[in-house]
């Protein structure tokens, strides 16, 4: 199974982190993963010092072009399942979804903010939304339909 991460940040934080956890425990099992990062971030050079398989994408302005390129990558590299980390990488790989983009989407989530965007989140291609709470669960439930798509995974640490 090839799974596709998507960090859309410049900077290193707790969920920047909480993904290469995530990446060194998939490895572990047998999982090949790979990055879509911003162009210059900080995911980018940890990707390569760590020879992590990762690709850059802009990340700015509308995401059509990034959504593209995004596509044209998760074909050729036959990715499977795509967990985006962050808003805009869900924006990117939503959009790619709507362009023909096949592989189901994971999109977790981690803050409290209001669901803004409820077409994102009920397309089809969303497969699960990963909570980091219940109470995150709960704001993320007030706009999404299908509630089994929902699930609390809570974080841990290394």
């Amino acid at each position: 199974m090839i799974v596709l991460h998507v960090n859309s940040e410049r900077s290193w934080r707790g969920g920047e982190q909480q993904m290469v956890n995530l990446i060194s425990n998939l490895e572990k099992l047998g999982v090949k993963n790979i990055i879509c990062c911003k162009k210059g971030s900080e995911m980018s050079r940890h990707a390569e010092q760590n020879n992590i398989a990762f690709f850059e994408l802009p990340f700015q302005g509308l995401k059509i072009k990034d959504a593209l390129l995004f596509k044209m990558q998760v074909k050729e590299l036959n990715v499977d399942l795509i967990h985006t980390h962050t808003a805009n990488g869900h924006t990117v790989a939503f959009y790619s979804s709507l362009l023909g983009c096949r592989p189901p989407i994971i999109v977790s989530k981690r803050t409290d903010f209001p669901v803004k965007s409820p077409w994102k989140f009920n397309n089809k291609s969303i497969a699960r939304v990963l909570c980091v709470s219940n109470k995150i669960k709960e704001i993320a439930a007030r706009k999404i339909k299908d509630k089994k798509k929902l699930v609390t995974v809570y974080s841990g640490i290394n």
